[in-house]
């Protein structure tokens, strides 16, 4: 008996074996966690064209832009609807690696404890974004950046909950670019603004493997390799940006606390 329900939502033909396998690595998460949601949306999908297809409804639905076209995501978490949701493709258990699978799931399943509520999700953008950009370019950076600095607590979280292995493989995984990614920061160079959102685009990556390139020399090195090879001619900023994070977040426990820096840094190193 659990101290919290699970309601699953199936999405085309999912084998009941592949929903348990998946229960099974969210239940090791909440069980491994002194606070966990009380209710949380499962939902399972057959493959991943159903998922975003799902996503680009909801995105439209509500008015926001579709983030979620990078080939790399298999499972995602928001809390749009005042509960936390995880979405999985179960493409997942057939197409990545067993701790790579874990990872990307406990990856989500940390956000449903530390960001399964709405208002992580509804914050004011940083004064100091809107000084530096038009407010739609603010706006969007400002998104990013929030993902990023949520993305940086979760695996600082599961690194303290011992979930070490895993997270090194998932990470590994996100660390190794692909022609996509590549390709997507090409107009990088147009202007401030094409520069200001690749690098805040590419921060969330970046940011999710901070915590553990900060005690992992191997990580560390695909880091730096993976954004020098994505964006060659800002990957020094970047690294920069990461780093000042680092240090000066450190003692910080609010997530607004925590955006509100790395946009100050974001904006100090953005030319």
């Amino acid at each position: 008996m659990t101290d919290y329900r699970i309601l699953i939502k199936k999405f085309g033909k999912i084998k009941e074996e592949d929903v348990k396998r998946v229960l099974e690595v969210i239940h090791r998460c909440y069980n491994k966690s002194d606070r966990k949601p009380s209710v949380i949306d499962l939902y399972i999908f057959e493959n991943r064209k159903q998922m975003i297809s799902f996503l680009n409804y909801i995105s439209n639905e509500m008015g926001k832009a579709s983030f979620w076209e990078i080939e790399k995501y298999y499972a995602l978490h928001d809390a749009w609807t005042g509960i936390p949701r995880i979405m999985v493709s179960i493409d997942i258990l057939y197409e990545l690696p067993e701790k790579v699978f874990e990872g990307a799931l406990l990856h989500e399943t940390a956000h449903s404890i530390l960001h399964g509520e709405i208002s992580y999700y509804i914050f004011t953008y940083p004064r100091i974004l809107r000084e530096k950009f038009d407010e739609e370019t603010a706006s969007k950076i400002a998104y990013l950046l929030s993902i990023a600095v949520k993305d940086y607590e979760v695996t600082d979280f599961l690194l303290k909950q011992n979930f070490t292995d895993n997270q090194i493989e998932f990470i590994k995984y996100l660390l190794t670019p692909t022609l996509e990614e590549k390709e997507e920061y090409t107009l990088s160079k147009l202007n401030i603004k094409a520069k200001a959102l690749a690098i805040a685009s590419i921060l969330k990556v970046a940011m999710c493997a901070l915590p553990l390139a900060k005690i992992n020399e191997n990580i560390q090195r695909k880091l730096s390799n993976y954004v020098k090879y994505i964006l060659p001619e800002y990957y020094k900023v970047v690294l920069k940006i990461l780093d000042d994070f680092h240090r000066k977040s450190a003692g910080k426990f609010n997530l607004k606390g925590k955006i509100e820096t790395l946009s100050e840094i974001f904006v100090n190193n953005i030319e």
